[in-house]
C-alpha cells in the first residue's frame, strides 16, 4: 500500500504508484494502464503546478474543479477533458474501495456536456467506389478489397481486425472469433462474398501460415493501428470518399443493421458492447433519418395538398426514400454465437435486404414523376394478406403484402421481395416514391388472391 505522510495520510504520487501497479495485477490491457497513466500525470501536473494537495485524503471538489479548468483552458475538448475526468475518478474510486478516502469527490462532479453530432455512414455507391478501386490482380489491392469488407461485414474495431488470427476463421460456420476489449471474446458473422475474397487474399497472396489474417506487403504484422488508417485513408483518397477510416466501417454495419430491424441486443453483442448505451449512439443516425423520412406523411403541408387533390410541387419532396443514400444493411439477430451476417453488397434472387434498401435508395430530391396521384393510404391500413394495386403509366400493378419473421413484406408478381412499399413502388417507377401514395387498397380482394399469397410467401422463403 502507499506511503503515508507523517500524519498518516496517504501520499498522492505513492498511491498513484500502487493503483497502477494494481490494475495491472488486474490484467487491464497495457494500452488501458498507459491511458490511466497519462491522466494521473497529467491531474498531478496541474497539481504540482496549483499547489493542489499531497494527501488523497484532502482533496475537495474545488481542487476537482481546479483540474478540470485548467484542461479547459488549455483547450481541451469535451470529449478529451471527460476522458481525462473518468480515468482519474476511477483512481479515486480505487482510493475509497482501499479505505484510504471517505468518498470519492471526482464522482460528485458531472461530466462536460458535449454536442451530439450525427456521423453519417458509409452509403451504398460509396462502399462500391471503395471495391471498385482495387485492382484484385496485385497484392495490394487483393488484400484492401479484402479487408474492405472485412469491417464492412463484421463491425470489429480496427484493435479487433489486426488481433484476428487465420486460425480464428470459422469457414465452415461463416463466422470469426474476436478478442475484444478487456480480454473478452465474441464471435461475428461473416457472409460469403467476404470469405470469397478472404480465401482469395490467402490462397494467391498472404499463404495458408498461421498468425495474423492481414499482413504487410513483406509478410509481417502491421506495426500498429495507425498503419490501416493511413491504408484506408488513401483507399478513399482514390475512390474519392470523404473520411474513410476504420470506425466508420463500424458506424455503418451498426446504422444499417438497425435500420433493417436488428435487435439493438444483438447489435450491441455483435459490436462488443458492455451496454446498451453506446449501440444507443450509434442508433441515432438511423432515428435521425427515419424521421426525415416520416416527413413526408406528416407534414402539414403535405397534408393540405393531400386535401385538395394536389400532387407534390416541383422541388416538394413526395418520397420515402432512403435517407442515408441508399445504404445496405446487413441483418443481425438470433443467437449471437450462431449468427451468420449475409453477405452486404452481394444480390441474391430471394429476399434481399440489399435489393430492398437499393430500392429504398434514392435521393430525397427527386419526387416521382407518374401521369396520376394515386390515393393516400395509410400505414395502419397495409396488413398481411392483402393486395394492394396501383396504375402508373396507364399500367395496373398490384403487389402483395405477406408478412415473415413479423416483418411486413411486399412481394411484386416477378418474385422481387421489398421491405416498404416505397421500395415497391421505386421498383415500378424507377424513382423515389412515396409508398403511401402510389399504392391503395381495393375494398374488394380480387380473384385469385389466395394463389398469388402462397407465391409471395415462398417467395420470401416463408412457404
Amino acid at each position: 500500500m502507499a506511503t503515508s505522510t507523517r500524519s498518516g495520510q496517504a501520499r498522492i504520487d505513492d498511491t498513484i504508484t500502487t493503483y497502477l501497479t494494481a490494475i495491472e495485477v488486474e490484467r487491464k490491457t497495457p494500452r488501458t494502464i498507459a491511458s490511466y497513466a497519462q491522466s494521473l500525470e497529467d491531474f498531478r501536473r496541474v497539481g504540482r503546478h496549483s499547489g493542489l494537495p499531497e494527501a488523497v485524503e484532502e482533496y475537495g471538489v474545488d481542487h476537482v474543479y481546479a483540474f478540470l479548468g485548467d484542461l479547459r483552458q488549455r483547450g481541451a475538448a469535451p470529449g478529451y477533458q471527460n476522458h481525462r475526468h473518468r480515468e482519474v475518478r476511477a483512481f479515486f474510486s480505487w482510493c475509497q474501495r482501499m479505505g484510504l478516502v471517505e468518498e470519492n469527490v471526482f464522482a460528485r462532479i458531472a461530466y462536460a456536456a458535449q454536442e451530439k453530432k450525427i456521423y453519417p455512414p458509409l452509403s451504398r455507391d460509396e462502399a462500391r467506389r471503395l471495391l471498385d478501386t482495387q485492382d484484385r490482380s496485385r497484392l495490394k489491392g487483393c488484400r484492401e478489397y479484402a479487408l474492405i469488407l472485412f469491417l464492412l461485414d463484421t463491425g470489429v474495431r480496427v484493435a479487433e481486425c489486426l488481433a484476428v488470427r487465420l486460425e480464428d476463421v470459422d469457414w465452415e460456420q461463416g463466422r470469426v472469433l474476436v478478442h475484444g476489449k478487456g480480454q473478452k471474446q465474441r464471435y461475428v458473422g461473416m457472409g460469403e462474398r467476404t470469405a470469397e475474397a478472404l480465401q482469395d487474399y490467402i490462397a494467391r497472396f498472404r499463404g495458408e501460415s498461421a498468425g495474423p489474417l492481414f499482413l504487410t506487403r513483406e509478410g509481417h504484422p502491421f506495426a500498429d493501428e495507425n498503419a490501416v488508417r493511413v491504408i484506408l485513408r488513401r483507399v478513399g483518397e482514390r475512390a474519392g470518399v470523404r473520411n474513410v477510416h476504420p470506425h466508420r466501417f463500424r458506424r455503418t454495419f451498426a446504422t444499417w443493421a438497425i435500420e433493417s430491424g436488428a435487435h439493438e441486443t444483438d447489435v450491441m453483442l455483435l459490436l462488443g458492447h458492455t451496454t446498451l448505451a453506446m449501440t444507443h449512439h450509434y442508433a441515432q443516425t438511423y432515428s435521425s433519418q427515419q424521421a426525415v423520412r416520416a416527413h413526408a406523411a406528416l407534414s402539414p403541408v403535405a397534408q393540405l395538398r393531400s386535401e385538395h387533390g394536389e400532387g407534390p410541387a416541383d422541388g416538394e419532396d413526395g418520397a420515402a426514400g432512403s435517407g442515408l443514400g441508399g445504404n445496405a444493411p446487413p441483418a443481425a439477430g438470433g443467437n449471437v454465437d450462431a449468427v451468420r451476417a449475409p453477405d452486404l453488397l452481394s444480390s441474391p434472387t430471394r429476399v434481399s435486404h440489399v435489393a430492398a434498401r437499393e430500392a429504398e435508395g434514392a435521393s430525397l430530391d427527386a419526387p416521382p414523376r407518374r401521369e396520376e396521384e394515386r390515393m393516400t393510404t395509410a400505414k395502419s391500413a397495409i396488413n398481411a394478406g392483402q393486395t394492394l394495386v396501383a396504375k402508373y403509366k396507364g399500367k395496373q400493378h398490384s403487389c402483395e403484402v405477406v408478412e415473415h419473421d413479423e416483418r411486413l413484406h411486399y412481394v411484386l408478381p416477378d418474385g422481387r421481395v421489398f421491405t416498404s412499399p416505397s421500395a415497391a413502388g421505386k421498383a415500378i417507377t424507377g424513382t423515389a416514391t412515396n409508398g403511401y401514395r402510389f399504392w391503395s387498397v381495393p375494398k374488394k380482394a380480387r380473384a385469385g388472391q389466395p394463389k398469388r399469397q402462397k407465391a409471395a410467401l415462398a417467395a420470401v422463403g416463408a412457404a
